[in-house]
């Protein structure tokens, strides 16, 4: 087999994968620093901003009929030309007197048009890709998809935070910068009009809501992963929510004192390089090892840095160097581990209606982010910070459990790979 390399997936999955995680991120991260320069408590924050993945969770509810008309490609290209308009409005929407409510159904907008652009990105990915391929990439896909997530909370929040201190309302600063990334999507979206390859028959067979979910959800071991599915990330769907106000809080309530351009060089320069490096690692390891194999360290990975976040908790550094190499660390191994996780899921989804299936997986993945984060910031306020990052940390052992038994059924779901 020609290496992948030689063909030219790079074109489009890098791309493809930074674009997917722009909405997923504008909605469900940024609008964290969003509301928190509104002046929201840390309760409002983290339900709005969980309460805004509730499509992603839904999606698998209208793939089966995505997946059943017109090809990826045309899904991929309709949700992006409909998701910089979107973007667009919602920038607009900043001159409202009332931005909470006026923003709001923008932002759900775009959270259920960046849940079907996933849908058939995913989809694109599964077809256009074989297994070895799928391996091959899956760092790379992950690296990219959270270097767009980086985009958005880094220099977004970053450019937001530096027109806010020249003197600029929260809302006028946030309605330059939605502006910005309505004009990304749009660029990126008449890129991938040249690029993506043309996948010219649907998805899958046409076949009812009920049939695709019932051959899900009756496959053998179906039920012994899906702990695995849900409690991964257990500790870090609670990290993720809190991170932005833990750097952004005054020291009297525990934070770290940063500004938003401190946390926008953090989070959209520094922890994208080390991301990138661990999860490209990630996925070599996996291309050339056994995903059985390496699921288990890869979870370790992943759940064993949140150790460091406690640290910062209880020593609340002031040098910005001791905060970057902690959360640089954090992120390697996060990029690492989490580039099993998202193997093991389309390994998953393999079989008649493979994009119906990734986005029911995916869809299991996102609920078990949101319904911790939806409690995170309640619960961070009762305990905390250093309390609460203890408790994430001690979240790594249901994660640690349900994915040793889910190692053990991966052989239900892995088909065999030819040789290279």
């Amino acid at each position: 087999m020609n290496h992948p390399l030689k063909r030219k997936i790079w074109t489009w999955v890098p791309t493809l994968y930074f674009y997917e995680a722009i909405p997923f991120s504008l909605v469900t991260a940024a609008t964290t620093v969003f509301f928190k320069n509104l002046g929201f408590p840390n309760s409002k924050v983290t339900f709005y901003s969980s309460a805004f993945s509730v499509p992603w969770i839904l999606k698998s509810l209208w793939s089966p009929w995505i997946s059943a008309r017109s090809t990826p490609r045309r899904w991929v290209l309709f949700s992006q030309c409909a998701l910089w308009i979107a973007v667009a409005l919602l920038s607009l929407s900043m001159e409202s007197s009332n931005v909470l409510q006026v923003s709001i159904p923008f932002l759900s907008l775009i959270a259920i048009l960046g849940a079907t652009h996933d849908v058939s990105g995913d989809g694109l990915y599964i077809q256009a890709l074989t297994p070895n391929e799928q391996s091959f990439w899956i760092g790379i896909r992950n690296t990219f998809f959270r270097l767009g997530m980086f985009f958005v909370q880094g220099a977004l929040v970053a450019y937001v935070g530096i027109r806010m201190s020249q003197g600029l309302t929260a809302e006028s600063a946030w309605k330059i910068g939605f502006g910005w990334i309505a004009l990304t999507l749009l660029l990126l979206a008449i890129y991938h009009y040249f690029t993506l390859p043309p996948l010219r028959v649907a998805s899958a067979p046409k076949s009812s809501w009920k049939g695709v979910f019932s051959a899900y959800f009756k496959r053998p071991g179906f039920y012994s992963v899906l702990p695995f599915m849900l409690f991964f990330r257990l500790g870090e769907a609670q990290l993720l929510k809190l991170a932005a106000p833990f750097l952004l809080d005054p020291m009297s309530v525990g934070g770290l004192g940063l500004n938003n351009q401190q946390v926008g060089f953090l989070i959209g320069t520094w922890n994208p390089i080390c991301l990138s490096i661990g999860g490209i690692l990630g996925g070599l390891v996996l291309s050339k090892g056994s995903l059985k194999k390496w699921l288990l360290p890869m979870a370790v990975a992943l759940n064993l840095p949140h150790l460091l976040y406690l640290i910062l908790a209880l020593a609340q550094p002031t040098h910005l160097a001791w905060i970057s190499v902690s959360m640089g660390i954090e992120q390697f191994f996060y990029g690492f581990g989490f580039a099993g996780y998202m193997l093991y899921l389309i390994r998953m989804s393999q079989g008649e209606h493979p994009t119906a299936n990734y986005a029911i997986s995916s869809g299991i993945m996102i609920c078990g982010l949101m319904l911790p984060g939806l409690w995170s910031g309640k619960l961070q306020m009762s305990l905390g910070y250093p309390l609460f990052f203890a408790w994430v940390f001690f979240c790594s052992l249901p994660s640690l459990a349900t994915t040793w038994v889910a190692s053990k059924e991966l052989y239900r779901f892995e088909a065999p790979q030819p040789e290279r």
